[in-house]
């Protein structure tokens, strides 16, 4: 238990498990010392932080951060919270955000100010700016991006109306606006709900989108498997034909780009894994990879189970952050990879991972003969890329591992 004036920070064994490779560089923030330092910028007054359970770390140059949610509670009225936030270090010293504080990310908060949620209101859904907007940030990428649910009073409506906003760094506004753009285009052919756009502000960053409702699958995918895997491969295949005008190109060699980053920040942190992570890295490059000569297709990227709504007998894909035009392959790789990784986390058997990518290719194929050219290398690819990411997730001790182990065995 970590104790500072008016904070409290659990770092329980079952909650914050420190590979021996993390621990030289995470005891400078994790220490009494050290969170009594960072605790100077939390909130003066009126919150107290109960606790902070570590979700991810994350590497910026030679600075090790930790990403994680902070246990709040409002002491005039009681009100518990858990609010994403980044505990860091700099040149000087160590410090915490607690979401919305992102000097990286100014718009965050003045987006979320209740005259600026009020306007929204008034432009997306008529209501008056007098009335009040709930929110709720849902995710915060400290210095890269943020999301947010909001909810607009109800008016004349029965129900509340809620809508999902971004708040971005760089260009990615303008990628996700792209993007959509572009599925608006095909959405009447696509099997699938996607979000449209309600509101683009370029100058504040920030894209306002429909709300799907409907349950995650990942929180019911056992129960949900192989059936919902026929619809997403069905999804795949339709929104794959969208116009992939004004998107970024995405290919093979920026995929290895990419794991090759994941590889030099694992490094960093887990000297543990690192060379038998850079060794399989390695390896696959030395893999000789069919020339994929199709056209690039429309490509969520990031395509999984928790990107996945289920409403009755409709399913709805969230979070096109990273849609590109990219190889066919890429998409349906990372989403056998995932089911690969469910079964490792045994949220799903090994059975029902098999009959799930049995699903979904024969109803991303439709009859047509084989699937995308080099499917199993792309998934060799996810799978490569996700080890590097759990190798960084305190709380998945052993998984990266096994991450590894399985992308020798698809190759």
């Amino acid at each position: 238990m970590i104790a500072t004036r008016e904070t409290q920070v659990s770092a329980t064994a079952s909650r914050w498990y420190v590979p021996d490779g993390l621990r030289a560089y995470l005891a400078p923030i994790t220490s009494p010392e050290g969170f009594s330092e960072s605790s100077r910028e939390l909130p003066d007054g009126g919150v107290l932080c109960t606790g902070f359970s570590p979700e991810r770390v994350e590497v910026r140059g030679d600075q090790v951060a930790i990403h994680g949610a902070m246990s709040t509670v409002e002491t005039a009225t009681g009100l518990e919270r858990s609010v994403p936030a980044f505990i860091g270090q700099d040149e000087e010293r160590t410090f915490v955000r607690i979401s919305p504080v992102d000097p990286d990310l100014p718009e965050l908060r003045e987006v979320l100010r209740p005259a600026f949620l009020a306007g929204i209101g008034r432009i997306v859904g008529g209501r008056s700016p007098r009335q009040d907007a709930g929110f709720e940030i849902l995710a915060h990428r400290f210095a890269r991006r943020a999301c947010f649910r909001l909810t607009l009073p109800s008016g004349a409506a029965p129900t509340p109306v809620d809508l999902l906003g971004k708040v971005f760094s760089g260009r990615g506004h303008d990628l996700l606006a792209t993007a959509f753009t572009n599925l608006a285009r095909h959405r009447s052919r696509i099997p699938a709900d996607v979000p449209e756009i309600r509101l683009f502000d370029r100058r504040r960053r920030l894209v306002v989108t429909t709300w799907l409702p409907g349950e995650s699958v990942h929180e019911h995918l056992a129960e949900a498997l192989p059936g919902i895997a026929s619809s997403i491969g069905r999804a795949v295949r339709s929104y794959q034909r969208a116009p992939t005008a004004g998107l970024s190109v995405y290919g093979l060699q920026d995929e290895l780009a990419t794991i090759c980053k994941f590889v030099g920040r694992v490094a960093i942190v887990r000297p543990d894994l690192a060379p038998r992570l850079a060794a399989a890295f390695v390896a696959f490059e030395g893999i000789a990879v069919v020339p994929d000569r199709e056209s690039p297709v429309f490509a969520h990227r990031d395509l999984h189970d928790k990107q996945i709504i289920r409403a009755g007998s409709r399913i709805g894909i969230i979070d096109w952050d990273w849609a590109a035009a990219a190889p066919r392959a890429l998409d349906p790789g990372n989403f056998l990879a995932h089911l690969q990784l469910r079964a490792l986390q045994r949220r799903i058997t090994a059975k029902q991972a098999l009959a799930a990518r049995h699903a979904f290719l024969a109803a991303y194929r439709d009859g047509r003969g084989g699937g995308p050219p080099n499917l199993e290398s792309w998934e060799t690819l996810a799978l490569l890329r996700l080890a590097a990411v759990y190798a960084l997730r305190p709380s998945w001790p052993g998984l990266a591992e096994k991450l590894l182990v399985a992308a020798r065995r698809s190759r």
